[in-house]
């Protein structure tokens, strides 16, 4: 599945995404804190990606024929018909509206093709640019999740979550 819009296209990963990956998760963005950040690690994880594109919704996220990130719908609770919508960019591509438009495709393709009534992502308490991105996707704030993950550092950390649902 493609799915497209000005700027911007979601299409499943590819093994010649690699060198692209691996870049974007050097420069700094949120890829490189949750990310690898090796060449040999950046080709497991692309591995990885690869192997679980049927397991969950997984696109390469296209600005200017590059992979500069990811996007998913996946947690996927079939008895609810919900999923779980995730996102990471490359630094260079933030605050472009490229995350906007990638979660607005996402939530459009959740909707109409896989008959979704629900879309949740838990974000960060302090990451607010994530927070505007998803309001600005029509997601609404559900709830404070209070010390709800455990960071690499071993600090527990607060998530909102928000949903959109039709």
């Amino acid at each position: 599945m493609i799915l497209k819009s000005k700027g911007l296209i979601l299409r499943p990963f590819r093994t010649e995404d690699l060198d692209a990956l691996f870049e974007s998760c050097l420069d700094g963005g949120s890829a490189s804190k949750k990310h690898p950040i090796t060449k040999k690690k950046a080709e497991a994880y692309l591995r990885k990606l690869l192997s679980r594109q049927k397991d969950a919704h997984r696109f390469a996220v296209i600005i200017d024929g590059l992979c500069c990130g990811a996007m998913s719908l996946s947690d996927i609770k079939q008895s609810h018909k919900a999923e779980a919508a995730g996102i990471w960019l490359r630094k260079k591509c933030w605050g472009q509206g490229f995350g906007t438009t990638g979660v607005k495709l996402l939530t459009q393709f959740g909707f109409k093709e896989l008959g979704l009534r629900r879309i949740y992502a838990y974000i960060d308490k302090k990451n607010v640019a994530s927070i505007t991105m998803f309001e600005k996707a029509g997601y609404k704030r559900e709830g404070l999740l209070r010390k709800e993950r455990l960071t690499s550092k071993g600090k527990f950390v607060d998530h909102y979550i928000y949903a959109k649902v039709r």
